[in-house]
């Protein structure tokens, strides 16, 4: 049982000088010079207030167990450097090997006080006062609360534990009892945000993964069957003041039909085809419709007779129009099966009217425009979206535009 508590001890100590280096605050330490007594001697005289050179004669005694010349260097060593934690702790170590416990005790006691996270002193303290296990638990879970270290925590519990085995019945057992309870709900939830942290890390590599997956699908998209082609339809809604006006030689009461007065909207047809390139994409389209007419009936001329006069009427059945139009459009989001894309256009085409007697002449259309549009990816098939407007020409107006697609 001895030898079993005696390795257990031995372990402690030299995990516990591990963690000493990584995460409490060692003091500074005497430099030991490699010098034989002689050459100690020497240069002692020569440099009477450097304190390394007292501490390299006590190592000399220690070793040649001459522990009383190895303290009387020690306490010369701390009048150069008062209240030394390193030299305090090493005035411990000698008494400690005289057998004079107590003395080792008070000393050891002074460098806590000046460094309490001096682990290596605390080591040697439990070895004479088991009761300082319980001082040297609370330091550990201190210490792992403060830097959120598991290992920390169980170390503590650790030193808790030896405190029990060792003084069952000590003074405070009830408080290390609480402290290592404490301590193991620490560790408890310590776990708990290793796996809150271990959820994060999975659900940052599926994101990350996800990611992945749809910029290689982007780039599939733009590099695979780069070629469309599709049939749809497209509202006009003209705000262009135009007129039809009476073909040269031709003669009307009415000299001018106002597109107004006819009809406020177009619904076309179009075919539509383009190409794929990266994130942008070149398309044509051949539009063509017609919209019924408000105002059928117009003046065309006044007859008189002997008895009377009467207007003669110019029937207008319908308004026709044809369009071609060139489109360049930029992807700037995708996320499959959604791709989002803003647009520029140019058209061009003309407008006529279908009247009795073909005494108007067509309006030219021409302008150019921008728009913002959607894309629903199904396979190869693309469902498109489109709202745009003419911004300059005789052909300004909002436009929508719902058009399937095949790629190829």
């Amino acid at each position: 049982m001895k030898k079993k508590t005696f390795l257990i001890f031995f372990v402690l100590v030299l995990i516990s000088s591990l963690y000493a280096q990584e995460y409490f605050n060692e003091p500074e330490k005497l430099t030991k010079y490699d010098k034989s007594h002689d050459d100690l001697q020497i240069q002692k005289l020569s440099e009477p207030n450097n304190a390394n050179i007292y501490y390299s004669l006590s190592e000399f005694y220690l070793s040649d167990g001459r522990y009383k010349d190895a303290i009387s260097e020690l306490k010369r060593a701390n009048q150069l450097k008062p209240n030394f934690p390193f030299i305090l702790c090493k005035l411990g170590d000698a008494y400690y090997k005289m057998g004079k416990n107590d003395s080792a005790k008070v000393w050891w006691e002074r460098a806590l006080e000046k460094n309490y996270e001096y682990i290596d002193v605390w080591e040697k303290l439990v070895r004479i006062a088991p009761e300082y296990y319980f001082n040297l638990g609370v330091l550990y879970k201190e210490k792992a609360e403060e830097r959120n270290v598991k290992s920390l925590a169980e170390r503590a519990i650790n030193y808790f534990d030896m405190y029990i085995s060792k003084l069952p019945d000590g003074f405070m057992i009830n408080e290390v009892k609480s402290a290592k309870k404490d301590t193991e709900f620490l560790i408890k939830s310590f776990d708990s945000d290793k796996r809150k942290q271990e959820r994060e890390r999975v659900q940052d590599e599926l994101r990350a993964q996800k990611k992945q997956d749809e910029l290689a699908e982007m780039e599939y998209f733009r590099t695979n069957r780069k070629r469309i082609a599709g049939l749809g339809f497209k509202t006009f809604n003209p705000t262009a003041d135009i007129a039809f006006d009476l073909d040269s030689g031709e003669e009307c009461l009415t000299d001018s039909i106002a597109l107004k007065s006819l009809t406020n909207s177009f619904t076309e047809w179009m075919f539509s085809g383009g190409i794929i390139n990266g994130p942008f994409i070149f398309r044509g389209a051949i539009m063509m419709g017609s919209s019924s007419v408000k105002q059928m009936q117009f003046p065309r001329d006044t007859i008189e007779t002997r008895d009377t006069s009467w207007v003669d009427n110019l029937e207008v059945k319908s308004v026709s129009v044809f369009q071609m139009e060139g489109e360049a459009l930029y992807n700037f989001y995708y996320i499959n099966p959604i791709m989002i894309y803003a647009a520029g256009m140019v058209d061009f085409g003309y407008m006529s009217l279908t009247e009795s007697d073909d005494l108007y002449g067509n309006v030219t259309l021409y302008g150019i425009g921008a728009g913002l549009g959607l894309m629903l990816k199904l396979e190869n098939w693309l469902i498109d979206f489109e709202y745009k407007r003419g911004l300059l020409g005789s052909s300004r107006g909002g436009m929508i535009v719902l058009c399937g697609y095949y790629k190829f």
